[in-house]
């Protein structure tokens, strides 16, 4: 069970090098590693395939030795490009995820895609890579500016959220969905988000979605954040009514539950006008929302469910309070068992921004992070976490990348 996010762009410039100490297996339930990425400003996204290879996106040109743009692939021994990159003023990829066939979609503030071959296609803040046949496809004209989250429901259509007000030549804004051969509003009865979409989940058939916006279809209730069955929207109850932006989505596809990463100190109120104070974080059962304890004391970016009520949070946080009140100190990585907060392990020395599940149910992370919180084990961008023990690829860099989903 895999949840998607996006986040804020981080710089970084210099070259780095990747030096592997011995064979590594993506699908391996205790492989745990870091990644050097070179010459990038962020690694924005991330997405395991149906097979386990894991992608990887964002604004780089190298992985280790491998030259790359922007996008690449870990098959299980080594990184490959994925075409040839991609290209424009801001070749950045904000998100990315599969469809039902296994065919990679990627969305962000790039312009151009280039095939294996190198030839340039046209394709502005949206792609599709045909994983079969290893080549670029765009979506029409694409946007008129970046896309900030995507999800694919189980049908296979493509839903994508941002700023923008034009998408495939029509004036559609903020929120739009891809059928297979043209893009149309989410509009329900009369209209869609009437405001900035930042993040997004799927769930079945379901999409939902956080942002800046405060009304959805002529919804008043649907305040920064809304549910779209693929046919109509609702309210979560009467929405975020305290509180900043919604950052981020994630859903837990066994239970139903979705978890919000909230802009503060924000109050959820539910529809009979009963309300909850939370703290960064709050949960949503499909009826009522709830508070995860006393939340946590920095930004959201990522969730990721791993069964039984069990869900991995990475972010800027450094805390959580339990439900005594108590600081639970795990520094921008902690774990939500459906009652209260525990630590991993001791933390990070630095931010994570991205959660993904492996194949073998292997916790896998990245973010600016260079070791565990008390640098006693080196990390380097990128580790796996199997529920006891951390490891490392035993990898040398000048400069490490990050990692954000």
């Amino acid at each position: 069970m895999q949840v998607r996010q996006q986040v804020s762009p981080i710089r970084l410039f210099a070259l780095s090098i990747l030096i592997l100490a011995g064979p590594l297996r993506a699908q391996d339930e205790h492989w745990s590693g870091a990644f050097a990425f070179s010459d990038g400003t962020n690694i924005e996204a991330m997405a395991t395939a149906p097979n386990g290879d894991i992608y990887v996106g964002g604004k780089f040109t190298y992985i280790g030795e491998t030259p790359v743009s922007h996008i690449a692939r870990w098959d299980g021994a080594s990184w490959t490009s994925v075409g040839q990159g991609t290209g424009g003023s801001i070749p950045n990829i904000h998100a990315m995820a599969f469809d039902p066939a296994g065919n990679l979609y990627i969305a962000g503030e790039f312009t151009t895609v280039y095939q294996s071959d190198g030839t340039p296609l046209s394709a502005a803040h949206i792609a599709k890579w045909d994983v079969t046949n290893q080549t670029w496809s765009n979506l029409t004209t694409g946007t008129n500016s970046a896309v900030l989250a995507m999800a694919i429901d189980d049908s296979g259509s493509v839903y994508i959220g941002g700023g923008f007000t034009t998408v495939g030549g029509s004036s559609i804004s903020y929120m739009a969905m891809w059928g297979g051969s043209s893009w149309s509003a989410v509009i329900g009865n009369s209209s869609g988000p009437g405001g900035w979409v930042y993040s997004m989940a799927s769930q079945g058939m379901n999409i939902y979605i956080g942002g800046s916006f405060t009304i959805v279809d002529g919804l008043s209730t649907a305040k920064k954040v809304a549910h779209w069955d693929g046919s109509a929207w609702s309210p979560l109850g009467q929405g975020i009514t305290t509180g900043g932006i919604t950052w981020s989505v994630g859903v837990d596809d066994a239970t139903g539950a979705v978890y919000f990463g909230l802009g503060g100190n924000s109050v959820a109120t539910n529809t009979d006008g009963s309300w909850v104070s939370a703290a960064n974080i709050v949960k949503w059962d499909g009826s009522t929302w709830s508070a995860m304890a006393g939340g946590v004391n920095e930004k959201v970016e990522a969730f990721l469910a791993v069964g039984g009520d069990s869900v991995y949070v990475a972010g800027n946080m450094t805390a959580a309070t339990d439900t005594s009140a108590q600081s639970v100190d795990s520094p921008y990585l902690l774990l939500w068992d459906g009652g209260d907060w525990s630590a991993v392990d001791i933390g990070l020395n630095k931010k994570a921004y991205a959660l993904t599940l492996g194949a073998s149910g292997t916790v896998y992370l990245g973010g600016d992070f260079t070791a565990t919180a008390d640098d006693s084990q080196v990390l380097s961008g990128v580790a796996g976490w199997d529920g006891q023990n951390w490891g490392s690829m035993g990898a040398a860099s000048t400069t490490w990348g990050y990692l954000i989903v």
